[in-house]
């Protein structure tokens, strides 16, 4: 699956778990939105 900035996301963990936000930033070298 591939995710492009400004990609509508649902947050899964953490504290923000259950929010949706939208992708702003991209780190390919360690996997992280």
């Amino acid at each position: 699956m591939k995710f492009i900035k400004g990609d509508k996301v649902k947050i899964v963990k953490g504290k923000d778990a259950g929010k949706t936000g939208k992708i702003i930033q991209i780190f390919p070298k360690e996997r992280k939105v």
